[in-house]
């Protein structure tokens, strides 16, 4: 009996992890009757970490809330709590997927609603909270989660300021609250710092709707607030800690205020989902993986990344379907590109389902296991 491991992360906008494993499966079953799938949902902390979460831990419950998204517009979301250790993913309550093309402005917006979840986790007594960074629609450093929890950001009238983007600039001083019972951890899958070419504005700015002009003012806000933070000995290095530029910069604030940890989402997933138990306790013939946009930050920590190389480890044939590819490609038995070149970007994300198909249908029949 073949035993395939399917391990995808999602196609962004697309196709979501639990899609493809189905169409994984199906094409599975077609070409091997008797095979055994072993399918996890897996997110490295953007969208679809706390389905991720829930699916690999059904104790976990889920727990409704009002709250806002980047925008301020009232929403309902929700967190888990699993005992005393909360979930929070903010691309549910600050997402850019929330957000209308023609209303995406990080200058405005805010992750305030995230913060509202931490505050909820927090009264309902968790002890540990874990926060999935990724697929947000703000670059505020932060500072919308930190006013949520009480958190006091200052003008130079020592006025509170709105926590937007467009505000970090004005921050003149910080009233900081301390939570010493509870432990913070960002789950994030990038490595860039706070500032700089390769940091929270300069990279993402422009995937969240900013214009070459407001990337200056942002990049200055968020120096801003660094240096004030120095200023009043809040911070020290965080601003170039890997993964402070995560979430357009709540990595850095839940560093520099929330004294958190930034732990690997890959890491995190392979422990949660206990793969290496699953690879000793039965023989694996093959592992399938995938996701939107194979490219140079592909392997700089992303879960293509962690697939590879759990793979190369236990010697595991590995297949890769991706929408697009435009980088060398190693690491993969057999890695396809499935998006039509004849077709618009919008047409190809529409149609995924059917081009994933044939493609799954194509590789299995190459593949010998």
């Amino acid at each position: 009996m073949k035993n395939i491991l399917i391990i995808p992360d999602k196609f962004k906008e697309s196709l979501s992890s639990a899609e493809i494993i189905d169409l994984c499966i199906k094409a599975i079953k077609e070409k091997y009757e008797d095979a055994n799938t072993h399918a996890y949902l897996i997110s490295d902390g953007g969208d679809g970490f706390l389905d991720a979460i829930a699916n690999n831990q059904k104790a976990a419950k889920k727990i409704p809330l009002d709250t806002l998204n980047a925008l301020g517009k009232p929403i309902q979301s929700e967190i888990l709590i699993h005992g005393r250790n909360a979930y929070i993913e903010v691309a549910k309550s600050s997402g850019l997927h929330q957000i209308p093309l023609n209303q995406r402005n990080p200058q405005y917006s805010s992750s305030y609603g995230t913060g509202l979840e931490l505050k909820k986790a927090m009264e309902l007594g968790a002890k540990k909270i874990y926060i999935g960074l990724g697929g947000s629609a703000t670059n505020d450093g932060g500072i919308g989660i930190l006013s949520a929890l009480g958190f006091e950001f200052l003008d130079h009238n020592n006025n509170p300021l709105k926590p937007i983007a467009a505000n970090l600039i004005k921050i003149k001083r910080i009233i900081p609250k301390a939570f010493p019972e509870i432990e913070f951890y960002g789950i994030c899958d990038v490595g860039n710092p706070l500032l700089g070419e390769t940091g929270a504005t300069a990279v993402y700015g422009p995937q969240k709707g900013l214009q070459a002009g407001e990337l200056i003012a942002l990049e200055n806000g968020l120096s801003n607030l660094n240096q004030v933070a120095e200023n009043q000995n809040l911070a020290l290095s965080e601003k170039s800690e890997k993964g402070a530029g995560a979430a357009g910069g709540i990595g850095y604030g839940l560093l520099t205020f929330l004294n958190a940890k930034l732990l690997k989402g890959g890491d995190f997933m392979m422990d949660l989902i206990g793969l290496e138990q699953l690879v000793h306790n039965c023989k694996i013939d093959a592992v399938i993986t995938g996701e939107g946009h194979y490219d140079g930050q592909s392997l700089q920590g992303k879960w293509v990344s962690h697939v590879i190389k759990f793979c190369d480890r236990h010697s595991l044939p590995l297949l890769g379907f991706f929408g697009k590819i435009s980088t060398d490609i190693n690491g993969f038995s057999l890695a396809c590109e499935i998006s039509n070149p004849n077709w618009t970007l919008e047409r190809n994300m529409r149609e995924a389902p059917a081009l994933l198909s044939v493609a799954l249908k194509k590789a299995l029949d190459k593949l010998s296991i």
